[in-house]
């Protein structure tokens, strides 16, 4: 499950620090190894907040990727590539196919919800950075510069508003390709892509109507 829609199904109104943690696994990925580890007895609500949303977000990650919903979705996804007219070769095409699913599900979710959306990116610019910093600091972050670039830019591009063009999600698809080492899809791949995602969204709208149900 991706960012937007781990904040939308399990956010808690006016829990800051904990919303934040909803999503926090996922945006420090690559700085923090884990939030697993429970917190020492001498901790604050800030931290314990954050740690909270943390342990949500992968009891939320495990129920859905173990989901029936999730399971037809990336076989859906694996039909629709399987019948695109793509030019070149998609290396570990899997992969992708589990992107596209995860990344669909906010696109979908934007769209119906985007006053949602802005109460997302709110949450991320209330947090005390100076207190998350802390927080991350028990789990021995690595580069804290780098995360406090990668967090503001995160806050400031406000890309997920973005899934909903077609030219700009199929460059998301294509910037988490390259972030996990995978080559870049081709020029013409993106432009068959483009028929794929759009397809794909109009069969999800189609089997499953409001999707929200299905991902509580």
């Amino acid at each position: 499950m991706n960012y937007f829609a781990h904040f939308f199904i399990d956010h808690i109104v006016h829990n800051t620090e904990y919303n934040v943690g909803l999503i926090l696994p996922d945006l420090a990925r690559g700085f923090v190894s884990s939030f697993r580890k429970p917190l020492s007895i001498q901790t604050d609500n800030f931290e314990i907040d954050l740690w909270k949303g943390c342990q949500k977000h992968y009891e939320t990650d495990k129920r859905f990727h173990a989901s029936t919903f999730f399971n037809e979705l990336i076989e859906l996804a694996k039909h629709m590539m399987d019948n695109a007219e793509f030019k070149d070769g998609i290396k570990r095409r899997f992969f992708l196919e589990h992107i596209m699913a995860e990344l669909m599900i906010d696109r979908i979710l934007v769209k119906k919800n985007s006053h949602f959306l802005h109460s997302f990116y709110d949450t991320l610019n209330n947090i005390d950075t100076k207190l998350l910093l802390k927080f991350l600091h028990n789990y021995k972050i690595e580069s804290v510069d780098k995360f406090e670039e990668h967090f503001n830019h995160f806050r400031k591009v406000k890309y997920i508003y973005y899934y909903t063009d077609n030219i700009k999600f199929v460059y998301s698809l294509n910037r988490v390709m390259l972030k996990a080492g995978l080559n870049a899809i081709s020029e013409s791949n993106q432009y068959a892509l483009i028929e794929v995602i759009e397809n794909y969204e109009r069969k999800i709208l189609k089997n499953y109507g409001n999707i929200d149900a299905y991902l509580k």
